[in-house]
């Protein structure tokens, strides 16, 4: 195999691939990238087993082959390389030399007969716009649960496409974060599915710059592709939470704040917060929202913020990470903030978008 490249293309999709890689993997060609020459198309590829990708790189083909290669070792030969052609070939013993302006350098690799074979784009499929999707994934994905949280099926995003709307959502429990787009065309039954949370990640990071993505499902495996790139996820097994029961529909109490404006106050008072349950104290009255916190180790802090329309009387407690969390997705000037009483969740929405949503549990102040 001999192929030739630009250091900027190759290294824009070493970089993506990396990030599936398993660089302490007990099954070694997973710690590798698949180069893949052959009719006139050049592919690199990277799997954990969980996760796919596959990129279609520029390149100039001298002769066809494959071969795999270590991805963290080369991900840091081509970023230190100097900006110019660079040139792959494969010698004896699985070896493949790099060439490149004023010098050259040899790394071992594996054979590709190992290396996991990646499911392709189904017939069917639906195509969606690539950056409103993506905005959707980046405004709910923070909400999910962590790895090292025991519930295995909050740990993703769900994806729920009906005839009716798209709807992308993520929960821990203490939270939901909601967004909703009309329906895709293609779309004639109800389908959920709950994709992990390393997969967001990297459909973000491989999709970035894409106008529109392909959607399929096939064997319990989700398959994004824009035709240049694609990336299969499989997906977490187990039943989300009904979340449609968990939004309030009956909280009466409305008012708008300027949303950076909170969004400091919030970040200001929690630096004094109990560090173990970061409560941040809000007081409503008379058209001021009053937030404190304390901490019996560093001391208190209160701070005030005037409330731009609404007329409620309440006090509640939150988590202030949650709070800041929410209110640093969202893109409007103003944010209505929906309580009920001190014991029910609370909504935060943006006052100019309703199809974005956040819920948050309420904390017990002492």
């Amino acid at each position: 195999m001999k192929l030739r490249f630009e250091k900027d293309g190759l290294l824009k999709a070493v970089h993506i691939l990396q990030g599936v890689v398993q660089s302490r993997s007990t099954i070694p060609i997973l710690s590798n990238i698949l180069i893949s020459a052959q009719e006139e198309r050049i592919e690199m590829s990277a799997t954990d087993l969980e996760i796919g990708i596959r990129i279609l790189v520029d390149g100039e083909i001298l002769e066809p082959g494959t071969i795999t290669v270590p991805a963290r070792k080369i991900a840091e030969i081509v970023r230190e390389l100097p900006q110019s052609t660079v040139k792959f070939s494969t010698i004896a013993n699985d070896r493949i030399e790099i060439e490149y302006e004023g010098g050259m350098c040899t790394i071992i690799g594996l054979d590709a007969y190992e290396f996991p074979k990646m499911l392709t784009m189904p017939e069917k499929y639906l195509t969606v716009d690539a950056s409103a999707f993506l905005e959707m994934l980046a405004k709910t994905s923070f909400a999910a649960a962590s790895k090292d949280d025991g519930r295995h099926h909050l740990q993703g995003v769900y994806l729920h496409l009906t005839p009716d709307g798209t709807e992308v959502v993520a929960t821990d429990g203490g939270r939901l974060a909601i967004v909703k787009s009309p329906p895709c065309e293609s779309v004639s039954e109800e389908n959920g599915f709950i994709v992990p949370l390393k997969a967001i990640g990297e459909i973000r990071k491989t999709f970035d710059d894409s106008e529109y993505l392909k959607i399929g499902f096939e064997e319990n495996q989700l398959i994004f592709s824009d035709d240049r790139s694609t990336l299969v996820s499989r997906l977490i097994e187990g039943e989300f939470p009904r979340y449609e029961a968990i939004i309030p529909m009956n909280n009466d109490m409305r008012i708008i704040l300027d949303t950076e404006k909170l969004l400091a106050v919030v970040k200001r008072v929690s630096i004094l917060a109990d560090p173990k349950t970061l409560l941040v104290r809000f007081n409503i009255q008379d058209g001021i929202l009053s937030l404190s916190a304390r901490s019996l180790d560093f001391g208190e802090a209160r701070d005030e913020l005037e409330i731009k329309n609404g007329d409620s009387n309440i006090q509640i407690g939150f988590n202030a990470k949650f709070v800041m969390d929410a209110l640093s997705h969202i893109d409007s000037e103003e944010v209505a903030f929906i309580f009920k009483d001190p014991l029910s969740t609370a909504i935060i929405q943006p006052v100019d978008d309703v199809d974005c949503t956040y819920v948050l549990m309420p904390m017990r102040l002492d």
